[in-house]
């Protein structure tokens, strides 16, 4: 009987051929070091680089590996999409949600797994809170923190690194109607909603200064789904008091 997948790693990549690879590899080395038996899927949205051709090559080179790789590919250029589809696609009891720069080093999986192992949490979410950013990014977080307070009572919605326990949180998709960078809002406001465990956990962050996000537009953008978010959800939120995270 084939032991079941333990954690599913699901890694957005938006022309990522500069990183893609070392990412992988670094990861699949972490990986097979760890006594479970694990997956990474790789969903490249909307790419225009050689981001799915590297990722396909290095698939093809890693299929006899413990690490099972796969690769998905979408016409959409959105963030919210491809974890949408890699979420779907995990077959893991926890994925673990990642961007390909690897800003929270692979070391810290652990501490993720060990958190909502311990305290039975659905959602554990990466706080940067304590990190250093740079003074443009780091006014565009309280910014983006101060017009979602309402929807999600955590110190930070838009790291990447989240590590979701697939049985309660992969269900709520079927409700998620954003597909941009507001999909990690809107992913957190519907596990309130739905009185999910959520944790948050402090990570040691390294800013990438080839960040695929562009703060002053990207905000713009979110601000709009922030608001189809608050307007789409309004009716199963009217009576749910604010949760502590812990």
């Amino acid at each position: 009987m084939q032991v079941p997948i333990h954690l599913s790693v699901v890694i957005p990549a938006y022309n990522e051929e500069r990183r893609i690879t070392k990412a992988l590899c670094k990861l699949s080395a972490y990986l097979m070091c760890r006594a479970y038996r694990s997956e990474i899927i790789v969903v490249s949205n909307g790419s225009t680089d050689h981001t799915a051709d590297l990722v396909r090559q290095w698939v093809r080179q890693n299929l006899v590996r413990p690490v099972e790789p796969w690769l998905y590919e979408t016409d959409q250029a959105a963030k919210g999409a491809a974890c949408r589809i890699g979420i779907q696609a995990a077959r893991g009891k926890y994925i673990y949600l990642c961007d390909a720069d690897l800003a929270v080093d692979t070391t810290q999986i652990a501490s993720y797994r060990l958190l909502a192992e311990n305290s039975g949490a659905d959602l554990v979410l990466g706080d940067r809170s304590g990190c250093t950013m740079s003074p443009l990014r780091r006014l565009s977080s309280l910014t983006f923190h101060a017009i979602t307070r309402d929807l999600c009572h955590v110190p930070d919605t838009q790291c990447g690194f989240k590590l979701l326990r697939r049985e309660t949180v992969a269900p709520l998709l079927a409700h998620s109607v954003v597909d941009g960078f507001g999909w990690d809002v809107e992913l957190i406001h519907l596990a309130e909603i739905h009185r999910l465990q959520i944790r948050s956990l402090p990570v040691r962050w390294v800013n990438d200064p080839d960040s695929r996000v562009r703060l002053v537009r990207d905000s713009l953008r979110m601000i709009g789904e922030v608001n189809r978010i608050r307007q789409t959800h309004r009716r199963c939120n009217e009576n749910i008091p604010a949760l502590t995270i812990e």
